[in-house]
């Protein structure tokens, strides 16, 4: 056995354990490339977001951590005037009753 055989077996690295992580992270450079916020704000945000909940608990670095991502996204396309409060619910709303009523493997549609 070479050592390349060593290489070829193993399970490619995941950057993102949940396909939501991807997508979180996605759109977020999606709206920033758009310019509908800098990076740096964005970076800001982010910072808050971790450091509200860091004084109370610790962050697991998946979950956790891309739940604060999606709060600090809501947040800041919030306060930037892309949407509103409302509009986020009502789409979390749909959201969840699309994922409640999609069998078990298929992709959730809005």
């Amino acid at each position: 056995m070479s050592q390349l055989d060593h290489f070829s077996r193993e399970e490619p690295h995941k950057p993102f354990d949940e396909p939501w992580h991807a997508e979180v992270f996605a759109v977020t450079v999606h709206l920033s490339e758009r310019s509908l916020f800098s990076w740096a704000e964005w970076t800001e945000a982010l910072g808050e977001q971790i450091s509200k909940v860091k004084l109370r608990r610790h962050i697991d670095g998946s979950n956790d951590y891309y739940n604060l991502w999606l709060q600090a996204l809501i947040e800041l396309i919030s306060t930037k005037g892309l949407t509103d409060a409302e509009t986020i619910l009502v789409v979390q709303n749909r959201w969840a009753d699309a994922y409640r009523n999609t069998p078990h493997g298929k992709p959730v549609k809005l």
